[in-house]
């Protein structure tokens, strides 16, 4: 971004403190020329901002709609949101396992295990699942270990979930099967 100071112009204002860098000044009338000029380096700071924000949000500028942005139809905040998508699925994971004590690689979990690090995760089923305890976590090097329990008959025990009647095609499952059930999980970075 560019300073709106002398070496931008003659005309400008820097006693405002919501804008430190310097901020343009209008004309003391209609035809004055004694306000900040909007010149080559002002608008390629302002064209070059909203490009960049486009290609970090989609790599490249194909998809430009080549019109104005307008309430309701804003390149710009298209971009933005798309970059706030990609921050939150990078925090946002699900997984489906029939396992109540799984363990889930750092590969699949799309990162690296550094040890000097401590790892905020919270882990909840996707699904109705009825009694479903919170769920336990832990992290090493291998990987996100979980262990998912249950409330059933007033006991506490680890999450078993079988094929109920109706619920699959005839000759999907075999009864006594375990049916895998998804897990989300946030994982941060403390």
């Amino acid at each position: 971004m560019i300073r709106i100071d002398s070496t931008y112009s003659n005309y400008f204002d820097n006693t405002d403190p919501g804008y430190p860098a310097g901020k343009a000044i209008d004309a003391s009338t209609d035809e004055g020329i004694d306000g900040t000029p909007y010149r080559e380096k002002w608008m390629n700071d302002i064209i070059g901002a909203r490009q960049a924000l486009w290609v970090a949000a989609f790599g490249d500028i194909t998809g430009i709609s080549g019109n104005p942005d307008k309430v309701g139809d804003s390149d710009v905040l298209k971009a933005i949101l798309q970059l706030i998508e990609k921050k939150l699925l990078g925090c946002f994971l699900q997984v489906e396992t029939d396992e109540a004590e799984p363990l889930i690689p750092w590969g699949s979990l799309n990162r690296t295990y550094n040890s000097n690090i401590t790892y905020l995760v919270y882990a909840v089923m996707a699904d109705d699942t009825g009694d479903v305890l919170p769920i336990r976590t832990r992290v090493d090097s291998s990987g996100l270990h979980l262990v998912i329990r249950e409330i059933k008959d007033g006991k506490v025990q680890n999450i078993v979930r079988q094929p109920k009647w109706g619920s699959f095609k005839f000759g999907e499952k075999k009864w006594g099967e375990a049916v895998p059930f998804k897990i989300n999980i946030i994982i941060k970075e403390a």
